[in-house]
Parts: structure tokens; sequence; C-alpha cells
């Protein structure tokens, strides 16, 4: 409620409401990464929800942008802080953006799951080693084969747990943004 007042209110900047709505995306998702918890079905339902409410909030915050003016706005956001989930946040609020570019007239509904698709497009990386996504050098040949997987294991994850009761939330499109985002 506190985020829609603040989108509502003239007197906050974008990067303000950008930041707050980022803010609360990194921490649904730290906690699916977060290595001391066993990844469980409450745990994937607490993520999606979360993630579902702030997808709806940047749809709202992104109405007017386009593409340069969304480069921008993360641009000042990356300047401002740097988290290891701001790429799936970045990726978020490029699918909204380029999918309202590409189709003006889309729904809210198809908005949502653009945005869902693109925060939980690397969840299949809680089944790979931190070593091999911490390595900061090139990967040996043998952990790039084990890092492809990973859309694999994302839409497995999906697969395996419920999430059906997602008011709004057609899970088989998420299934195949997760599970075919690497797709040439």
């Amino acid at each position: 409620l506190y985020v829609k007042s603040l989108i509502k209110n003239e007197n906050a900047s974008d990067i303000e409401v950008a930041s707050l709505i980022k803010d609360s995306a990194i921490s649904y998702l730290h906690q699916i990464f977060d290595p001391k918890k066993d990844f469980n079905t409450v745990i994937l339902e607490e993520t999606i929800s979360g993630c579902k409410d702030a997808v709806e909030n940047m749809i709202d915050v992104l109405d007017d942008y386009s593409i340069d003016g969304l480069s921008k706005l993360i641009a000042s956001l990356s300047a401002h802080d740097f988290y290891t989930y701001d790429h799936s946040i970045n990726v978020s609020m490029y699918c909204i953006s380029l999918l309202r570019a590409l189709k003006p007239d889309v729904s809210r509904v198809e908005l949502m799951h653009a945005g869902l698709g693109g925060l939980l497009h690397d969840l299949g990386k809680i089944k790979i080693p931190t070593s091999i996504i911490n390595n900061p050098g090139k990967l040996s040949d043998e952990d790039f084969k084990v890092i492809k997987d990973h859309p694999d294991f994302g839409y497995g994850l999906l697969c395996d747990h419920d999430c059906s009761h997602h008011e709004g939330v057609d899970f088989d499109v998420i299934k195949r943004v997760v599970h075919e985002h690497h797709e040439n």
C-alpha cells in the first residue's frame, strides 16, 4: 500500500519509487536464493507472491517509459546500489517495457507475465553450486555445462510445486519463460 501511494505521489521521483520497488524485489529474490534455507513450497509461494506485487508496481512506474528512458532509470538505480539480483530486476523491467513497445495495446495480465518471467528467469540457479555461480573468472568446460542446465532446473522447480492458486498468473507462461530464456 505504501508503494502504491508513493507511485501516485507527484512529489516522489521515479528513481525513489523504482529504488523502493527494486529493494522489495531483491528481498524476495534473496529469500529464494538464501543458502541457509532449504528450498521448499512455502519459500517459493512467498517469493512468487512478493514478486507479483513488485511487478505490478513496476508496471505502474514504467507506464510512460521508453526503452531509452528505462536504460537511464536502470543506470541511475545501479549507480545508487548494486545487488546480486540486479540482473533479474533489470530483465523484468526490460521485459515489461519491450512488450509494451512491441504491443501498445498489451493487457496488464500480459505485462505481469512478462515481468514475473523476467524476475524468475534465473530461478534454476539455486541448483547450481555457489562455487560456479560466484566464479569471477572464465568457467571450465565442465562448469559451463553445469550452468547451462539452470533453465531446466528452474522449469523443474516450477513443475514440482503447485503455483496454480496465484490469481491472474498463468504458470505455463512463466514456466516457458524460465525454461526457454536462453533459446536462440
